[in-house]
């Protein structure tokens, strides 16, 4: 016999088994891989510190817990475990600071460093807690579990690995431990896991929610409120980031463009026709440019561009013939007018360049673009930018 609930009782449940299962299956990929790309270069300076910080804590803690072991617990020797983790923990000890104020580490590095170390840290707690320690009860292992994923800005499917192969081993490992004891070992490990679930979710959520909210404030205060792109400021940021980590040898290219006679459409059309063409020039920028290239709108009806690697003349010109079509379809689209832009760039190749002297020859190549009759593209180049 089938027993219907009423429609408003079956969409409530139903809302609420939606919401429900949204929690547990719409983990926020998105929000990650979006957190993992964009602050690649600040996990990385994270991960390297929290790595300094465990595995110095670890060794002095490590040292304390010997000494207080040997003079609190009668009979009491120390394993070849506790003997062998000393020498671990002292060399990612020094590896890590040797590494403090060393630039250019990839994350790769850091990652590969960082999962060596949840891997030996993790091995030598369980084989202390099982084999070393076979007649007491687990101490240290959940405490680990829970803590690494927690402390360690790692992709979920590593560390979620890296607990879950850890508990599994330390299940095998209660086979050396004294029956009575294992019971109560296998009851933590449950526990433990569960809570290394839920301290890792919140964690991670918390910083994802910390990030969108910096990023929003700094979105507010790097980016151009009318087209979107950068502002003036925070281009010279960037580029002056980007140089620090290419030089002595950036191969880049830096374009001024400028919109022809676009004073013309405020006296004309208005303000708000000249600002909905500013608008469509920064997505036509932005639909056109690859998001490593710095693309910023330099005031007025300028902009101005930092191109990562690209120096091929060829492709820079077919690449700015696409801004000078596009515009002018916009323009005609927006202003019912076509209207023209100039360009002007300028081409560094395996030399020190510096930012000021290469914004300077571009904005000179822009004015030559202008004077030989406007809606051109010039391009030069430089052999040195250092002096």
């Amino acid at each position: 016999m089938l027993v219907s609930l009423p429609i408003p009782a079956f969409v409530a449940k139903r809302d609420a088994f939606m919401k429900v299962s949204d929690y547990i299956f719409s983990f926020p990929f998105a929000r990650l891989k979006t957190y993992f790309r964009e602050a690649r270069d600040e996990i990385v300076e994270a991960n390297l510190s929290y790595l300094r910080f465990a595995s110095t804590a670890t060794l002095v803690l490590l040292i304390l817990n010997l000494f207080l072991a040997s003079r609190l617990i009668r009979n009491w020797t120390p394993s070849v475990y506790h003997i062998a983790f000393l020498p671990a923990m002292l060399v990612f000890s020094i590896v890590t600071w040797l590494l403090k104020n060393k630039r250019g580490l990839s994350s790769r590095a850091i990652m590969v460093l960082t999962v060596v170390f949840e891997v030996v840290l993790y091995g030598f707690v369980i084989a202390i807690d099982t084999i070393g320690s076979p007649d007491a009860p687990s101490i240290f292992v959940q405490l680990v579990c829970v803590a690494l994923p927690a402390v360690f800005i790692l992709p979920p499917w590593i560390s979620y690995g890296l607990v879950g192969c850890a508990e599994l081993a330390c299940f095998i490992m209660t086979h050396f431990k004294n029956p009575f004891i294992a019971q109560y070992d296998v009851f933590q490990l449950f526990v433990g896991l569960l809570f290394s679930i839920c301290v890792s979710q919140l964690v991670m959520s918390y910083r994802l929610d910390t990030y969108d909210m910096r990023a929003k404030y700094e979105g507010l205060s790097v980016r151009d409120t009318l087209s979107n792109l950068y502002n003036k400021r925070a281009f010279y940021e960037k580029a002056h980031a980007y140089l620090e980590r290419t030089n002595p040898s950036s191969t880049c290219a830096i374009a001024f463009i400028d919109l022809d006679d676009f004073k013309a459409v405020n006296d004309t059309l208005g303000h708000r026709a000249g600002d909905e063409i500013l608008i469509g020039m920064g997505n036509i920028l932005s639909e056109l440019f690859r998001p490593n290239d710095i693309i910023c709108r330099f005031g007025g009806d300028e902009f101005l561009i930092l191109l990562d690697g690209l120096v091929d003349e060829r492709i820079i010109r077919r690449r700015f013939s696409l801004v000078l079509d596009r515009f002018a379809m916009k323009s005609r689209e927006l202003a019912g007018r076509k209207l023209t832009c100039s360009v002007g760039v300028v081409c560094a190749e395996n030399i020190d360049v510096k930012l000021d002297n290469m914004v300077a020859m571009a904005d000179i190549a822009l004015y030559e673009a202008k004077h030989a009759g406007k809606n051109n593209i010039v391009i030069t180049w430089t052999t040195s930018l250092s002096n």
